[in-house]
């Protein structure tokens, strides 16, 4: 127990001291580093993907405009959420640097909540950034679940 607690210490204080460097020093090139090792994380998992690998280099290509492209195909549909996407994933390394508000991922986007030039913010929690097929009908959304007050 009392070695999680040192090893949580730790974890915390270097996260600390890369937010120190990053926001207070501007030190963005600590980002950048970041950024391309959690970026090489996921294409690590991408190669020993093969058949999603081989999916999304063609999975745009549609043969007539009758037919959604396999892509399309894949993301959910009437929902805000990626549940069940074959494109959504998690870096470790971006939860390790940043915590679980940061390791979001979509292979669809190519994009992460970690990224540096354009972040997806709320991948983390499984909601959609690609914007496709949200089209949630009116009555099947619970305004109680929402806290609709300014």
């Amino acid at each position: 127990m009392q070695k999680q607690n040192i090893w949580e210490r730790l974890h915390r204080n270097f996260c600390n001291f890369l937010c120190y460097l990053s926001s207070d020093l501007k030190w963005y090139w600590v980002d950048v580093i970041i950024d391309t090792l959690c970026y090489f994380e996921m294409n690590l998992k991408l190669c020993v993907n093969k058949e999603l690998r081989d999916n999304l280099y063609t999975g745009d290509v549609c043969i007539s405009k009758e037919h959604e492209s396999w892509c399309s195909s894949q993301i959910p549909k009437n929902t805000f959420y990626c549940e069940g996407c074959p494109f959504y994933q998690k870096s470790d390394l971006a939860n390790f640097f940043y915590g679980e508000q940061m390791d979001g991922f979509c292979y669809y986007l190519n994009q992460g909540d970690f990224t540096f030039g354009h972040p997806t913010d709320i991948l983390w929690d499984g909601c959609k950034c690609c914007g496709m097929f949200e089209d949630v009908p009116e009555d099947e959304i619970d305004y109680d679940e929402y806290d609709l007050s300014v």
